[in-house]
């Protein structure tokens, strides 16, 4: 069975790669708003500015944290949203940037728009505050989604680890041409 772009069969990889693949999951999974903000975060900073995109965030990530992170794991979501936020993030942040620059003629708001993915990266920082925990509980709570998402896969005895493939998406280990 091949695997699609929203499922991921743990059948098809070996112990490394699922192990990288959960880890990487549970990364994205327990900052998903900040993960999702390239291509929802685009549209409130064109529409409404960045003021309201990062009150937005915190509200989100605020809400996320304490009551939805640990309630569910969906596998399907965190096959699917890591596609399409890596496909999306920069047409979206190219598309928005033209039009904000043609629309307003705007340098620093079209130049932001722009570099808007990379903008995001460093909006981590407004989960400071539920970091503060200390380094064991920090740990502690990521390996407990690492072992939800193992236990969704129906994988267990395993351990996620960072440094398996170095990064790639498992497809394209599997296609010598598309891993150039």
């Amino acid at each position: 069975m091949a695997d699609g772009i929203v499922s991921w069969t743990p059948q098809n990889y070996t112990a490394e790669e699922n192990s990288r693949w959960v880890w990487l999951r549970a990364e994205e999974w327990g900052s998903y708003p900040n993960f999702l903000a390239p291509l929802w975060g685009i549209f409130v900073v064109y529409f409404y500015g960045w003021v309201t995109f990062l009150i937005t965030l915190v509200v989100a990530t605020f809400i996320w944290k304490l009551f939805i992170m640990k309630s569910f794991v969906s596998i399907r979501l965190l096959s699917s949203m890591a596609v399409f936020v890596n496909f999306l993030k920069w047409p979206l942040a190219i598309i928005f940037a033209g039009l904000t620059f043609f629309s307003h003629h705007g340098i620093t708001f079209s130049l932001s728009l722009l570099l808007f993915p990379a903008i995001t990266y460093f909006c981590a920082f407004f989960e400071l505050p539920y970091n503060l925990g200390g380094i064991m509980k920090q740990g502690k709570r990521k390996q407990e989604l690492q072992t939800m998402i193992f236990k969704k896969l129906g994988l267990s005895d395993m351990r996620a680890d960072p440094t398996a493939d170095k990064g790639k998406h498992p497809s394209l280990l599997k296609n010598p041409l598309l891993s150039l």
